[in-house]
């Protein structure tokens, strides 16, 4: 098939660091690469790919320019303007705009993944109920459905990532991980607060660099540090997987409807377990007292951080092999653009 990879424009295909929509569409774009589609992507100019790459933007507009989406328009033009050279055409953007200029072309196919949430923006919501008749939906978690159950799927299709890339450890250090932005849905004051109260040493690798970032850092999370927790700052790819590896655990204590966990998948992967709060499709990635635990309070969340080192690193990283691997994702996708062009 001709398909249209079209992902965000604020960071390149794969990001740098943070970024697990570009990390997710640089594995599928070069998946279907290798099973002999003729794949465009669609994505800011330094982006890396085995497809063929068209750039609007010589450069990512880097992540503070999400607060003004009219930046995105001219990329999505691009984009859906050659809709005629394709057999379907994915979207992987956030605002609705891009699968809103399909709709109305009604050309080809428009396959739309839904990486977040729309019932958080009742806007948005209800531009996806307007075209819901001409676009297909893909969710990448039953939760993240139950949260718009108002419109049609064509499927939900988990994330899915190189497992060959994370190194397996069955043996662990004594530290514990968090991973993640540095804002309150993401729960690192909670992490920091469990580990105290275990009297545990935690590594913090977080995203810290808009102004709301850093407004988090200092009003919640400065006043909480103690010499056992180590701020390591946005962890590139390499040294990501290193603090994974070596893990006892991996804290998720999320405080929003998290609409899949690729860290939660990225640490399993590695072979280390997940103490998670139940939020979200953290039920769906972790399998309670298999590959971790998902906790219903922090009381229960605290008690299973220590019960975690029972826990096979085996089992975590054979359920991402089984689950959650590229060539999973792929597969699934594959089905839907299969339907739709059909």
């Amino acid at each position: 098939m001709r398909i249209a990879q079209i992902a965000p424009c604020w960071l390149r295909v794969p990001p740098d660091g943070y970024g697990g929509i570009e990390f997710v569409v640089a594995s599928l774009t070069d998946a279907l690469v290798e099973r002999g589609h003729d794949v465009t992507l669609f994505a800011a100019g330094g982006s890396r790919t085995r497809a063929k790459l068209q750039s609007f933007y010589d450069a990512p507009l880097g992540e503070g320019a999400i607060e003004q989406p009219i930046f995105e328009v001219p990329h999505l033009a691009a984009a859906y303007a050659q809709s005629d050279a394709f057999d379907v055409l994915h979207d992987h953007t956030t605002f609705g705009i891009g699968p809103s200029i399909g709709a109305q072309l009604r050309t080809t196919p428009v396959v739309h993944t839904l990486h977040a949430p729309a019932s958080l923006c009742l806007p948005l919501l209800q531009t996806y109920e307007l075209i819901d008749p001409y676009v297909h939906f893909v969710a990448v978690s039953d939760s993240l459905r139950s949260h718009c159950p108002t419109l049609t799927y064509a499927a939900t299709v988990h994330n899915g990532i190189p497992v060959e890339r994370f190194p397996f450890s069955a043996e662990k250090d004594d530290y514990l991980l968090f991973v993640g932005r540095m804002c309150r849905e993401k729960g690192p004051h909670l992490a920091i607060r469990a580990a105290q109260a275990l009297g545990r040493r935690l590594l913090m690798g977080v995203k810290m660099h808009e102004a709301w970032e850093r407004d988090f850092y200092e009003s919640e999370i400065k006043g909480l540090l103690t010499p056992d927790v180590e701020i390591l700052g946005e962890l590139s790819f390499d040294e990501k997987l290193e603090v994974f590896a070596r893990a006892s655990c991996t804290l998720m204590p999320v405080q929003w409807p998290e609409p899949f966990g690729l860290v939660a998948v990225e640490s399993l992967a590695c072979g280390t377990p997940v103490v998670a709060l139940r939020n979200g499709a953290l039920p769906e990635t972790v399998e309670d007292g298999v590959t971790g635990f998902v906790a219903d309070d922090m009381n229960a969340f605290v008690a299973a951080i220590d019960r975690a080192a029972s826990l096979d690193p085996a089992a975590c990283r054979r359920s991402v092999e089984e689950r959650f691997s590229v060539e999973a994702m792929t597969d699934g996708y594959e089905r839907v653009f299969e339907r739709v062009v059909g």
